[in-house]
């Protein structure tokens, strides 16, 4: 298996497997999404990956549409959801720091190139 770097850490080869810690959007707010920084950390992740909302971007998933999700017995806006899930930039920053600080990677994914 070939061996690569990321972020000084090998990857690959006779290295250990690198775990990334999929939180994807399954935060509500700010507090949420330290908790779960918190969490793979202590586990001893790698890594923690978290999907990056706008809500604007439900415009463009769904269109117009009033898409009602339904989950735990609850239901709610697709629009609603992701507006709860939408952390500022100030909270990505400390979200980044509290991750440097835990000595976890912290990785996010855009839906969109213009939300980069």
């Amino acid at each position: 298996m070939q061996e690569i770097n990321y972020n000084k850490i090998s990857i690959g080869g006779n290295n250990k497997c690198f775990i990334i810690f999929d939180a994807s959007a399954t935060y509500s707010g700010f507090q949420e999404a330290k908790e779960l920084v918190e969490a793979a950390a202590d586990a001893g992740a790698d890594a923690i990956k978290f999907q990056l909302i706008i809500t604007n971007d439900a415009e463009k998933i769904m269109g117009e549409k009033q898409i009602t999700v339904e989950y735990s017995q609850k239901q709610e806006l697709v629009f609603d959801a992701l507006k709860r899930r939408e952390l500022n930039l100030e909270e990505w920053k400390k979200l980044k720091g509290l991750c440097d600080e835990k000595n976890i990677t912290m990785i996010v994914i855009p839906s969109f190139p213009d939300t980069v």
